[in-house]
């Protein structure tokens, strides 16, 4: 193809670009003058804009973004995106909670709205058209696009991104690493936060119930002696009140879950437990 011929090539594929683009522009221009007419006759857009009076979403973002910026490379490599997630959870609860709810609410009207929306006008036929003296073509485009347009299509299950970032110090190398979490995800992130806390506040209330009255009790029980290694006071040690089931494993405070050891050996013994051996 010689030098000619090939700018005949592109003035030609420009041409066909710039009729395309005429087009569509004219077409465009046609549809927005068949707009006030759609509005006015469309008895399908008519039924639309009162079904929408009647129903009232909640207008909330589906979409939650929660971000962690690491300072080293090994702190963004280690950083778990789902323990992340977690504490986010537990952290902003009653914010996700009502969102939740708002967006639970949405879900049911919106079967409502669908099913409602199912029994109006359809799209005006070609014969209906004719008798506005209209094109048919014309008129049910734009019917068409108007009345995707208004129909209403409320958030309805929340989204929850979690991001780790991580910038080196002269920008050189930058990484970022997401995870999305839906309602079933959240459902039982809600569960585990529950059950955390509750865990939590038998800790306080377990350790709140070691009063002086109950230690006392206890060390006059064992003969103010270590019931390990026998030494008390006078051998210069300091006595304690141990759980013999740690409260962190759910041992509480009563008299039967109580003993005396001396500091050396409660020290030692930490919160170990062996439900099968001696403890």
């Amino acid at each position: 193809m010689g030098e000619n011929d090939f700018i005949i090539v592109i003035s030609i594929g420009l041409c066909i670009v710039a009729i395309c683009i005429i087009a569509f522009c004219i077409g465009r221009i046609q549809n927005k003058q068949y707009e006030p007419k759609v509005v006015e006759t469309s008895k399908r857009y008519s039924d639309i804009t009162r079904l929408n009076k009647e129903y009232k979403f909640n207008n909330v973002s589906s979409k939650i973004v929660y971000s962690k910026t690491l300072n080293t490379k090994q702190m963004f490599d280690k950083f778990d995106l789902d323990a992340y997630f977690q504490q986010m959870v537990e952290l902003n609860m009653s914010e996700l909670r009502q969102k939740k709810a708002y967006l639970l609410e949405n879900a049911t009207l919106k079967k409502s709205y669908d099913s409602e929306l199912q029994n109006i006008h359809g799209f005006a036929d070609e014969e209906y058209v004719k008798k506005l003296k209209l094109s048919w073509k014309r008129y049910h485009e734009v019917e068409l696009e108007l009345c995707n347009l208004i129909e209403k299509n409320p958030p309805q299950n929340i989204e929850i991104i979690c991001y780790k970032l991580y910038t080196s110090p002269k920008g050189q190398n930058s990484y970022t690493q997401n995870k999305r979490f839906f309602s079933y995800e959240l459902e039982k992130a809600f569960q585990k936060a529950i059950e955390s806390k509750k865990i939590r506040e038998s800790k306080e209330y377990q350790r709140r119930t070691m009063s002086d009255s109950l230690r006392y009790d206890i060390l006059k029980r064992d003969g103010f002696r270590c019931v390990l290694c026998g030494r008390s006071a006078a051998d210069g040690v300091k006595l304690h009140v141990d759980h013999i089931k740690p409260i962190a494993k759910g041992g509480k405070t009563v008299e039967f879950n109580l003993r005396t050891l001396c500091e050396h050996c409660n020290w030692g013994k930490s919160d170990k437990f062996d439900s099968d051996g001696v403890n």
